[in-house]
């Protein structure tokens, strides 16, 4: 049920944004293909924010996975030595 809350949200938010856009372009009197561009901009914007989110992300466990892995490598080696 979380879930489904969760992607409510978000289409709630997204249209939200799409309204407040057309909205301020009506009340401008302005084209509202100039309204879908900056919707579409603001859409993609949002979508890279998230997709170098998730890349950060990433690859800070790469790196923490093998820093605990060298570490690991750096013991059975000392083990070997003695």
């Amino acid at each position: 049920m979380k879930t489904f809350f969760t992607i409510l949200l978000y289409l709630v938010i997204i249209l939200l944004i799409g309204g407040i856009v057309f909205g301020v372009s009506i009340l401008l009197e302005r084209p509202l293909q100039e309204a879908a561009i900056i919707y579409a901009l603001i859409l993609a914007a949002w979508l890279l924010v998230v997709l170098l989110k998730k890349l950060i992300i990433y690859y800070r466990a790469r790196a923490q996975v093998l820093r605990v892995v060298k570490q690991q490598n750096a013991e059975r080696d000392a083990d070997l030595g003695m």
